[in-house]
């Protein structure tokens, strides 16, 4: 199993800040996701981003939130990644 995040390597930390969304905010943030798959999947992320820059679901969703970073949390990441950094079975565990 290949770490997207090699602490020892990178020295990223454990712990993120975690900002709940609503269904339709996710809906969003998935749309604009799998955009992003698939331009990347097409070997064509420039077109992504000539069509997505000015939309940027999450960062305005973030921006405009009044529970922004609300919970603090540690994860444990499990699975791959395909080039692109596509996540192949790729789940998070969250603890306290």
């Amino acid at each position: 199993m290949k770490e997207f995040f090699d602490e020892i390597q990178n020295d990223y930390l454990d712990e993120y800040y975690l900002t709940p969304v609503n269904d339709s905010e996710q809906a969003e943030i998935m749309m604009e996701w799998n955009a992003w798959c698939q331009a990347v999947s097409d070997g064509n992320p420039d077109l992504f981003y000539q069509t997505h820059t000015e939309k940027d679901m999450l960062r305005q969703i973030l921006s405009q939130s009044d529970t922004k970073r609300k919970y603090r949390k540690k994860a444990r990441f499990q699975g791959s990644f395909n080039p692109g950094c596509l996540p192949v079975d790729y789940t998070v565990i969250w603890s306290d």
